[in-house]
């Protein structure tokens, strides 16, 4: 599979958002039944691959279990978040503990997850609003005014470590203790799902030692999370991306212009809940998971700008990406800001020289 995207789409300068409204409108609509099967069925599955991963096995197919397992936490992760945006099983006490309890075992509390992931949606692709709810990314004109320190945390908050960790850093973190210690009586749930969580890791502990929770629990929750935060960067951290300066910002461009569509194979779709439609997503957040690839092959105005894959070289060139050059259009890696530092820096030398 290669690794470059393909040719984008020129640059929309104007989207007609009501049009847009209006088309997408049919696709809004849940398919109960739907949301149910998928909820159920997901959930007895991803507890058929956690006993696999418990029994005494031999300790490949435990692996081989726990890794399932944590690509169908993933799953489950779409699923709350689809209930959460109110585009599945809405109003269903049932579902509501359900969800709430795979928010438990994520670290994802409902509060702290929709407040910055309702800001994410309401201010997404503007360029001074992209630290809340997703990863930050910097103009090359901030990074060049930057600090070098400043400039440290920013490459620390975007560095492949930070993925392989995000069950502390992006998950255990900034989801759940950094918003419980900013505000302890607005983000409560947080201090419950981090008990919740806690406790059921002791249990498990517990119950079968180590290899339990080794093969039960770490292996599943380090694939689930590590998939999980590379899937929120480079559904807004990708080629082909375009972001418009803050004063020709308009959120129905900026929804289709600045996420991405991650092309992937039926297996991948089903694990990751079609979150590779992220533009569709992001177009109306009403749209339930199941029916987002129907919403784009049926609105023009969904047709995606550009396309990237999951193989490992498009994978590693995602992850070089850091900062946004408005005068190219594209994002660009640290490399090119210094060789653009670098220059520009000589260029203004000249003249005084020559002075």
């Amino acid at each position: 599979m290669s690794a470059e995207p393909t040719p984008a789409v020129p640059h929309i300068l104007d989207i007609n958002s009501k049009a847009l409204t209006q088309a997408v409108r049919p696709f809004i609509a849940e398919i109960r039944w739907k949301s149910w099967f998928a909820v159920i069925s997901t959930l007895l599955i991803t507890g058929l691959a956690l006993t696999y991963a418990a029994l005494p096995l031999w300790w490949p197919l435990r692996l081989l279990a726990g890794t399932v397992a944590g690509l169908l936490l993933v799953r489950c992760f779409i699923l709350y978040h689809d209930f959460l945006h109110g585009s599945i099983l809405a109003r269903s006490r049932w579902a509501t503990g359900l969800m709430h309890g795979i928010g438990a075992i994520l670290l994802v509390p409902a509060r702290s997850w929709r407040k910055s992931h309702n800001y994410h949606h309401a201010h997404v692709g503007k360029p001074s609003q992209s630290h809340v709810g997703s990863f930050v990314i910097m103009s090359l004109e901030e990074w060049q005014q930057a600090s070098t320190l400043e400039r440290l945390i920013y490459r620390f908050s975007r560095h492949w470590l930070v993925f392989l960790s995000a069950y502390f850093t992006v998950f255990a973190l900034n989801v759940c203790i950094m918003p419980l210690l900013r505000n302890p009586r607005r983000h409560w749930d947080s201090a419950i799902v981090l008990l919740v969580h806690v406790g059921l890791l002791a249990g498990l502990f517990l119950l079968g030692g180590w290899s339990m929770l080794l093969f039960t629990a770490a292996i599943p929750l380090f694939v689930a999370s590590t998939t999980g935060a590379y899937l929120f960067y480079v559904q807004h951290s990708f080629d082909g991306i375009h972001i418009a300066d803050e004063s020709n910002w308009k959120r129905t461009n900026a929804a289709l212009e600045t996420s991405s569509y991650l092309h992937t194979g039926p297996i991948m779709r089903y694990f990751s809940g079609n979150i590779g439609y992220h533009h569709v997503h992001h177009a109306d957040h009403r749209i339930p998971f199941y029916r987002l690839p129907e919403a784009m092959a049926a609105v023009p105005e969904l047709t995606p700008r550009s396309r990237i894959t999951l193989s490992p070289a498009t994978i590693w060139r995602s992850l070089q990406l850091h900062v946004w050059d408005a005068r190219q259009g594209t994002m660009i890696t640290l490399r090119q800001a210094r060789k653009s530092l670098r220059t520009d820096t000589e260029a203004t030398a000249l003249p005084a020289a020559a002075a």
